[in-house]
Formats: structure tokens, sequence, C-alpha cells
């Protein structure tokens, strides 16, 4: 039945317009607004989108944290889990369950929000030890300009 909404010959290039209720979604082509069916991939539609939009915010953040050359690894990794999800929820489409979309994206997004914390924790890191470079710089400043008067001083 993959051709009800792939099609047959003219197989058409999946994405996330396909899902859902809006007006390139293959869904609407059998279901009607009101329908259980309608629902479903109404449901379907937002939990990925919700997940997308989560995950290209975090994405931002650790990006940021790591081209300031903070180590980001373990959000990066966090990131993979959460692009994993998606790939799954996207395959579980398949199944018209979106308890099952729901609960494969909700997963998706605890690793997408650790990963956003982890960038956010790197980012606090880094203005943390920029402001103690600074700090520390201004104190040795002082401290030779102390040692330059006193040599004066006592040359005097």
């Amino acid at each position: 039945e993959c051709e009800v909404c792939h099609g047959n010959h003219a197989i058409q290039r999946t994405s996330d317009a396909m899902l859902g209720t809006g007006k390139e979604a293959v869904c609407i082509q059998c279901h009607k607004a009101g329908t259980k069916a309608f629902n479903i991939a109404n449901n379907m539609k937002t939990s990925i989108e919700e997940l997308k939009g989560n995950l290209s915010e975090a994405e931002t953040v650790v990006n940021r944290a790591e081209h300031i050359g903070m180590s980001v690894d373990e959000a990066k990794f966090d990131l993979g889990q959460g692009k994993n999800s998606l790939t799954q929820a996207r395959a579980y489409t398949h199944s018209f369950s979106d308890v099952e979309v729901k609960t494969i994206v909700d997963k998706g997004k605890e690793s997408v929000l650790q990963a956003h914390k982890g960038g956010k924790k790197a980012i606090e890191a880094f203005q943390f030890r920029r402001k103690g470079f600074w700090i520390s710089t201004a104190i040795i400043f002082i401290l030779v300009l102390g040692f330059v008067l006193k040599i004066r001083q006592i040359e005097k």
C-alpha cells in the first residue's frame, strides 16, 4: 500500500510536508477534518515539528559553544541521539500511531534538552573564564604598576 501515499511510478521524494494536515500533506487526500485519522496525522506532524524545532535551537547553542572553542563532545552526542529519534519517528509514521511517534519524539526531546543544557553550560564556562582572565590581567597590571612606582620611589 506504499503507493497510496508515495505514488506508484511517479514516486515523490519524501518530506515532512507530506505528513499532517497541511496543503502538501498526502493524508488529507483520504482523511477529512474531524476524523480520527486526520487528528492522528496532525498529532504526528506536530510532534515531529516540535522535535525539529528543539533540535534546531540546541544545535545553534552547541555550535556556538564549539565555535568559541569549548569542548562539546557530549552535547554533540546528545544531538545525534535527538537526530536519530527524529529519523525513527519519521519511520514510525508508517505505523499510523501518534502515540508511538510521540513516545519516540519525547525520547528525542530528552536527548536534545541534555544537548542544549550542555551547550549552555559550556558557554557559561567560557564566559566565567573570560571574566577570570580580565580580572587576573587587571590585578597583574596593578601589581606591575605598583612595582614600577615603588622602584621609582626607591631610586629617588
